[in-house]
């Protein structure tokens, strides 16, 4: 009696646990103790009622373009500057644990770091060096997403004049 309880149950809760993951995903999955574990691609194994999917990371790299920013410059003059990063996620139970919007988040670190190397530099310096702005901001980003287990693999800014320092 017991062994057909068993093998019922088995058979009710066994396909509940098998976990199919896509080409180019991560799952995170969380025991009930809090503990995490990640599953890569392919057919994978969670116990049921125990464990549970909590996030579904894409592994990727991925583009984000911001709009421009309004940036006062160390000769209190107004830019305007335009962000593209290219990330990706290295680590996926960091980056679930930060509970943070990847795109979200990125772009508030952009705008803080291009805010703070513009209060370093003049207007001019601004708009005649995207190069070192670029490498400036690239190496600023990296260190605050790193926390959240997101790679910056390339930062490129667009810098403008503002409207009223336009001929």
């Amino acid at each position: 009696m017991i062994g057909s309880a068993a093998a019922t149950a088995l058979r009710l809760f066994a396909p509940m646990g098998v976990v199919a993951v896509p080409r180019g995903y991560c799952f995170v999955v969380q025991h009930h103790n809090g503990h995490s574990r990640t599953m890569s691609p392919g057919v994978g194994w969670r116990v049921p009622l125990l464990e549970w999917v909590c996030a579904r990371i894409d592994m990727g790299e991925r583009v984000l373009t911001y709009p421009p920013v309004p940036v006062i410059t160390g000769d209190d003059r107004a830019v305007n500057v335009a962000v593209t990063v290219r990330v990706k996620v290295t680590d996926p139970l960091r980056h679930a644990a930060s509970g943070m919007d990847g795109p979200t988040a990125v772009h508030a670190v952009a705008t803080y770091v291009v805010r703070m190397i513009g209060a370093d530099l003049t207007a001019h310096d601004m708009l005649t060096g995207p190069g070192f702005l670029a490498a400036r901001l690239q190496a600023g980003m990296q260190e605050e997403t790193l926390t959240w287990g997101i790679t910056v693999l390339e930062a490129r800014s667009t810098v403008e004049p503002a409207p009223h320092l336009r001929p």
